[in-house]
């Protein structure tokens, strides 16, 4: 298992690496910051490299030129969400679309230094692309009580919402023959649990204001529910009023548990593997969850 003084000197190199691109200097600034920097080392820099036990030996130079990889792809694509959430809702963009561009195309050559540009790679690649941003399309929502918008179909959304997580398996698995192909599959699953307990809580704090831009949200499908089961017209409430019914009939505390239960059944699939700095990724987010959900007793005494 790898200490926390090795861990810190692989993000460092991850860092001198993406100072290496040809980013222009004030897009580099933006996004390998100090404080972008903490935030992300907690997650999305050791993402990738703490997946590749599950698949064997991998060059540390190309465990560094990956991790970068993914870093910027990700800063990329961070970027452009916000710039087609604007466009639904109708304010104007802010950030340049052409940074978000840029980080994705640095992103893209930085991997096929490793990976030739004509391996079956790039079709997989270019799927999850294509499925991130085909979730926007996907998640507007046409009426306040859409009868087709369920736990199934959130399900089904998260996996396009969530499709470049995916991207440091398929480079992985690539780059070591496609041998490993029960790590592949069985990671591919508890990625997807993982999904469900980092995005639940989004649903419920953004619940008002996905509503006001007509995006779907799953805590809607638990209110809906209820609203139905009291013979009640989600049209007598405003927004706020909804969204403080989701709090104090308790709706909140009941996907904050779903959210626990899918990052402990994320736990429980890589266990096997004894992917230790992974493990530790999942039970950071665990404690952010429980703190979110302890939170919720001082936030009801606030609103009732």
């Amino acid at each position: 298992m790898e200490t926390k003084e090795q861990f810190l000197s692989f993000s460092e190199k991850v860092v001198r690496r993406i100072k290496c691109t040809d980013l222009p200097k004030p897009l580099l600034k933006k996004i390998i910051s100090d404080e972008v920097v903490e935030k992300q080392t907690i997650h999305l820099i050791p993402f990738c490299y703490s997946l590749t036990p599950a698949f064997g030996e991998i060059k540390p130079e190309d465990q560094i030129t990956i991790s970068a990889a993914v870093y910027m792809g990700a800063m990329g694509v961070y970027t452009l969400d916000p710039v087609l959430d604007l466009e639904i809702s109708g304010n104007d963009i802010i950030d340049p679309v052409s940074e978000a561009f840029l980080l994705i195309s640095t992103s893209q050559q930085l991997l096929n230094e490793v990976i030739p540009p004509h391996s079956r790679f790039w079709k997989k690649y270019q799927t999850r692309l294509l499925d991130h941003f085909k979730e926007t399309t996907v998640n507007r929502r046409v009426s306040a009580t859409d009868d087709d918008w369920n736990q199934s179909t959130y399900y089904d959304l998260l996996r396009l919402r969530y499709s470049l997580l995916y991207l440091p398996l398929d480079i992985l698995f690539h780059l070591t023959g496609e041998t490993a192909k029960a790590n592949y599959y069985h990671l591919g699953e508890a990625l997807f649990h993982f999904t469900i307990g980092f995005n639940i809580p989004n649903e419920i704090i953004g619940f008002a204001s996905d509503s006001k831009v007509g995006l779907k949200n799953y805590a809607w499908v638990r209110l809906s529910e209820f609203l139905e089961k009291e013979h009640m017209d989600p049209g007598q409430f405003s927004l706020e009023e909804l969204h403080k019914i989701v709090y104090l009939t308790g709706i909140a505390t009941e996907l904050y548990d779903e959210a626990l239960a899918a990052f402990n059944q994320c736990l429980s699939i890589v266990r096997p593997l004894n992917l230790r700095l992974f493990e530790k990724i999942v039970h950071n987010q665990i404690k952010k969850t429980i703190k979110e959900k302890e939170g919720l007793i001082s936030y009801l005494q606030n609103i009732s």
